[in-house]
């Protein structure tokens, strides 16, 4: 049972938190296209990860482009999801402890004190977590109370998963305490669609209920939501 707390922050992992290396990038495109190809047979060329999308989207499109789109059942796409976080814990193995963006550690630290925190990422689970993992930030985070990318997800659905697996006797967490953090454009209008408050993060082209230029002055903000 979780302690309460007055907010839920839904936290977009990816250049909010960390700052993705073009290295780890390219593995997670080879790693889905692995598990793609190992269910499947099928072979594809992944484009890079886009704003607003999740993993399952970027397979669709792909797939879609071949002519093969009814080749990801949901059943398909959990095997894909599962051997492709498993080739991406292979081949991706360093610390990524100097990839987290700076004021991220110490702002978490004060943020815990009075919210909880879940992370949110268009990335499979198993792919998502080694990131955060690696990171040194599966302190700070529910780790497993967070939003990853599932059949059928967009990204309007993984903040739908974050309040409901985070809510109470049935019930979601309510979109009142509720804020979304992300340096995304995409993702923080996806999410203000669902009632929500956003707040972004070095994103000046973003609509949003407030922004600040670094992740440090998150605080300064949420303390009046509280």
């Amino acid at each position: 049972m979780l302690p309460e707390r007055p907010l839920l922050l839904v936290c977009d992992v990816e250049d909010t938190l960390i700052k993705i290396p073009s290295s780890s990038a390219s593995a997670h495109r080879r790693a889905l296209a692995y598990g793609l190809c190992a269910v499947t047979g099928l072979q594809v060329a992944l484009p890079l990860g886009r704003d607003g999308h999740t993993d399952y989207t970027l397979l669709c499109t792909a797939l879609a482009a071949m002519a093969m789109g009814d080749a990801l059942s949901e059943e398909v796409f959990a095997l894909v999801a599962e051997g492709a976080s498993a080739c991406y814990k292979q081949s991706d193995c360093e610390d990524w402890e100097w990839c987290v963006l700076p004021g991220v550690y110490s702002t978490l630290s004060v943020l815990r004190e009075h919210s909880h925190i879940v992370p949110c990422s268009g990335a499979v689970a198993g792919i998502a977590r080694a990131r955060i993992e690696r990171a040194g930030l599966d302190g700070p985070l529910l780790v497993g109370y967070g939003s990853y990318a599932v059949y059928g997800s967009t990204r309007q659905e993984l903040l739908t998963a974050a309040r409901s697996r985070i809510g109470s006797e049935g019930m979601p967490w309510p979109l009142e305490k509720t804020v979304v953090i992300s340096s995304c454009a995409e993702n923080l209008a996806a999410a203000a669609l669902t009632g929500v408050r956003t707040l972004a993060v070095a994103c000046p082209q973003a609509l949003a209920s407030a922004s600040v230029e670094m992740f440090e002055q998150v605080p300064h903000v949420l303390v009046h939501w509280l």
